[in-house]
C-alpha cells in the first residue's frame, strides 16, 4: 500500500517517449508525474526540476549528478537512467546507500554488438580507402583480411561481450575472453575459456573492449599491453574511451605497433575536429552510435519505466 503518492520527474524527454503513452499512463497510476521535455540549461535549473522529488527518469544522460546534488534532493529515492555505464555518477557511498540508481541493463548489447562487427570489417576489408579510391577512379585490388579462424579476445564478459562472442563464432572466429570474475560455469555457457590480460592482448588478431569506466579500469590498457599485441591486430572500443590513455594508442598506431582501430567512444566527446586520430586511415571512427536504434530506445523505455513501477509496487 502507498500511502503517499510520490513525485516523479521525467527530466529530459526531448524524443517524447512519454507523452501520451502506455509508459506515462502507467506512472501517473502511481505518482505525481513532472515531465519535462528539454533538457534543464544549467545546475540551477536541473536543481529546480527535481526540487522535491522522490524518483528520477533521466533518459539522455547529459547531467553530472555529483554528491552536492544529491545533497540538495533529500527526498530522492530512486533514478532511472538510459544506459549502462554509471561515469557520469560521482557520489560517496552514503549517497549511494540512500538512493538506489537503476539502469537499463542489456539493453543494447545486440546493437552494440552489430557495430563492432560493423567497425571490425570495415577495417578488415579496408572499406575506407578501397571506398575513397574508387570514388576516385583508383582501380587499387589490395588484399584484405579474413575473419574465419582469427582470435578475437574480449576485454570484459557482460552482456555485450557475450552478444560480440556470439557473432565472432558465427563468423568462424576463435574466441578468448578476460573478466576479473572468471569461473568455470560462466567459461562453459559462453563456451570461451578466459585468460589473463597479457595472454590475451598477446595472442589475439582482434581485441574489443567492453568496460565500464571505473577508478579501477581507467587506464588499464597501458602501453605495454598496446605495444604487445601482434603488429596484425585490430583494436575496437565499444567501452569508454578512459580505458587506456589515448596518447598511447596514438603512439600504437603511429609506430605500427597495431594494424588499425575502430572506435566509438573516446575520452572527451563530442571528438575534437583536430584529433590526431584523423591522420590514419587505418581507424575508423563513430560517434558513440553503437547502440542508437529505434528498437534499443523503445526497449530502454520500457525497461526506465518498470524501475520505478517495480520500486513502488514491489519494494514498498
Amino acid at each position: 500500500m502507498i500511502n503517499k503518492r510520490p513525485k516523479i520527474v521525467i527530466l529530459d524527454d526531448e524524443a517524447l517517449a512519454f507523452l501520451g503513452t502506455s509508459r506515462r499512463f502507467q506512472l501517473d497510476q502511481i505518482g505525481d508525474v513532472d515531465h519535462y521535455r528539454s533538457a534543464a540549461r544549467d545546475q540551477n535549473e536541473l536543481v529546480a526540476r527535481l526540487a522535491g522529488a522522490d524518483a528520477l527518469i533521466n533518459i539522455k544522460k547529459s547531467y553530472l549528478f555529483n554528491s552536492d546534488l544529491f545533497n540538495d534532493l533529500p527526498q530522492l529515492k530512486i533514478i532511472s537512467y538510459f544506459g549502462i555505464g554509471i561515469d557520469h555518477f560521482k557520489i560517496s557511498k552514503e549517497i549511494s546507500d540512500r538512493v538506489l540508481i537503476k539502469n537499463t541493463p542489456g539493453v543494447s548489447a545486440g546493437e552494440v554488438a552489430e557495430h563492432a562487427f560493423a567497425l571490425l570489417l570495415g577495417l578488415s576489408k579496408k572499406l575506407l580507402v578501397n571506398d575513397r579510391n574508387t570514388r576516385q577512379g583508383i582501380w587499387f585490388q589490395q588484399d584484405n583480411l579474413g575473419l574465419q579462424g582469427k582470435k578475437l579476445g574480449l576485454v570484459g564478459a557482460g552482456d555485450t561481450a557475450a552478444a560480440v562472442n556470439h557473432f565472432a563464432k558465427a563468423f568462424g572466429m576463435e574466441t578468448c575472453m578476460w573478466t576479473r570474475c572468471p569461473s568455470v560455469d560462466r567459461a562453459e555457457k559462453l563456451r570461451t575459456p578466459f585468460v589473463e590480460l597479457d595472454v590475451l592482448f598477446k595472442t589475439s588478431d582482434v581485441i574489443s573492449l567492453h568496460l565500464p569506466l571505473f577508478p579501477n579500469t581507467r587506464g588499464m590498457i597501458t602501453r605495454a599491453l598496446l605495444k604487445s599485441m601482434k603488429p596484425s591486430a585490430f583494436l575496437l572500443n565499444l567501452g569508454r574511451g578512459g580505458l587506456y590513455e589515448e596518447k598511447d594508442l596514438y603512439h600504437a598506431l603511429k609506430n605500427n605497433w597495431i594494424a588499425g582501430a575502430g572506435l566509438d567512444v573516446f575520452e572527451n566527446e563530442p571528438l575534437n575536429q583536430r584529433s590526431p586520430f584523423f591522420e590514419f586511415d587505418n581507424v575508423l571512427h563513430t560517434p558513440h552510435i553503437a547502440d542508437r536504434t529505434p528498437e534499443c530506445f523503445e526497449r530502454g523505455m520500457d525497461m526506465l519505466t518498470n524501475n520505478i513501477l517495480n520500486y513502488y509496487l514491489v519494494s514498498e
